[in-house]
């Protein structure tokens, strides 16, 4: 369905990925006034103790089967910017319940990483001031709209479901480790062929035992916001779900995502954007004891 949209996609704007870096991070408000300056922008510090109780969430947040699928096929790849997952047209993967309105569900389009050249350090929002060492995205677009330009200019155009990592003895032995080692692969196909590079190749995704169906992953508990794209063209049309308790990783797996070429001669670091101003924003959560949804 969405094939011709996400082919290059990283934050939906691809088209402009010639025209931004991490490096001029700071200076994205100044640089591209018309998008990454305005009232909603994203990442954000969350903050539990302030958050809200939503009354308007009734439901748990449901998952298709998809998204407990241990062979999502897709193509996974390295855009310069970060390592990242486009899903096969044909996969429907969607979520529903929880703060997504009556009657709406997003369909899953693609995954990807930040992380840090250091421990302290990789993760796009913080939680409470701490920022951790990884952070994945899971990139949705709201299945009323046909295309992306129809939903970049609606408040609900898409979904992201985020999901911190933090460095962990138990990192190479949990759940999630095989799902993220196979971000690491791209760096590991690079080296083998000794060259410096961008790469993409086919291949299926275990997200049900790595995140759906992961004990350690609690779906309960997050907090919800409206904001942005993380990137230019930060498009405010975001639905933010962010999980509270973080997944484990290795600090052999980040040491390998920061092997990543930027397709340039150097690697990808670093790749997260500063948390930006809440400008009056309300973070939600859901209250005790909300029903699944049938």
């Amino acid at each position: 369905m969405f094939r011709f949209l996400i082919n290059g996609l990283f934050f939906i704007g691809a088209c402009h990925a010639s025209s931004w870096t991490y490096e001029d991070k700071d200076d994205w408000p100044t640089v591209h006034p018309d998008y990454c300056s305005g009232d909603r922008q994203s990442p954000i510090d969350l903050t539990p103790e302030n958050a809200v109780v939503d009354p308007t969430i009734t439901t748990k947040l449901h998952f298709s089967s998809g998204y407990y699928s241990s062979a999502l096929k897709g193509t996974m790849a390295n855009n310069g910017h970060s390592a990242q997952f486009t899903l096969d047209p044909d996969q429907n993967v969607f979520v529903s319940g929880g703060p997504i309105a009556p009657g709406d569900s997003f369909e899953l389009l693609q995954m990807h990483l930040h992380w840090g050249s250091s421990p302290d350090k990789g993760s796009e929002h913080t939680l409470d001031g701490h920022r951790f060492p990884l952070e994945m995205h899971m990139v949705h677009m709201n299945t009323k709209y046909a295309t992306t330009d129809e939903a970049d200019v609606n408040g609900d155009g898409y979904l992201a479901l985020g999901v911190f990592f933090d460095v962990a003895d138990s990192g190479e032995s949990s759940p999630e480790h095989d799902l993220l080692e196979a971000f690491g692969h791209l760096a590991n196909s690079v080296r083998r062929r000794k060259r410096s590079t961008l790469s993409s190749y086919d291949t299926t995704l275990d997200v049900g035992s790595g995140l759906f169906g992961n004990p350690n992953m609690d779906w309960d508990n997050y907090l919800n916001y409206d904001g942005s794209l993380t990137t230019p063209m930060c498009t405010e049309a975001v639905v933010w779900i962010n999980m509270v308790h973080p997944l484990s990783v290795s600090t052999g797996l980040l040491n390998v995502l920061n092997e990543l070429s930027n397709g340039e001669g150097g690697v990808i670091t670093d790749n997260f954007r500063p948390v930006q101003p809440l400008n009056g924003r309300t973070i939600n959560k859901p209250g005790d004891n909300v029903p699944y949804q049938y």
